[in-house]
């Protein structure tokens, strides 16, 4: 299980700004990527690639920004899972998590300026820096939430050897 986290960067189009635990594949990150392109009216929606056997589960949301061109930046959070993990737990575990962690982020105040930490032009702005520790914390949780969850979830081993195969 992997949380990644990408926003649409005015100048360059959609980049990737964590990944957890470990890097992506770059074949698994361009898909990823191209999802701010698609047409699509939900905000949560999930990906089967076939071929690399991944399901990709998104949130995407917008958050209020003063630097951005119309007053927001895009930005979603997805998670990498085996394409075969089914995690249904009275309803969408997976969004209800990623909703209360679209929330907690939403709370920190200025969160826009986390996502300009490698942006030469705004990174001298002086919260940028803790307001990206602050929304690395949060995703961080988010990915050990749902790591628990799935755990208590499916304890009976089968699970367990699944993510020991993706090497947390």
């Amino acid at each position: 299980m992997q949380l990644v986290f990408t926003f649409f960067d005015q100048r360059m189009g959609p980049a990737v700004l964590f990944v957890f635990p470990k890097e992506i594949e770059e074949s698994i990150q361009k898909k990823i990527l191209t999802f701010f392109d698609f047409e699509i009216s939900e905000t949560f929606f999930e990906i089967v690639l076939i071929d690399e056997k991944l399901k990709i589960t998104n949130l995407y949301f917008e958050l209020p920004s003063e630097w951005a061109r119309g007053g927001h930046e895009s930005v979603m959070i997805s998670v990498v899972t085996d394409k075969d993990f089914k995690f249904l737990k009275k309803g969408e575990f997976f969004h209800e998590t990623l909703k209360e962690t679209a929330e907690s982020i939403k709370s920190i105040k200025s969160v826009y300026k986390a996502l300009h930490i490698d942006d030469g032009s705004c990174n001298q702005d002086p919260e940028v820096k803790p307001t990206n520790a602050a929304l690395k914390s949060i995703l961080v949780d988010c990915l050990e939430i749902l790591k628990r969850e799935a755990l208590m979830e499916y304890g009976d081993g089968r699970i367990v050897k699944k993510f020991k195969r993706l090497k947390w």
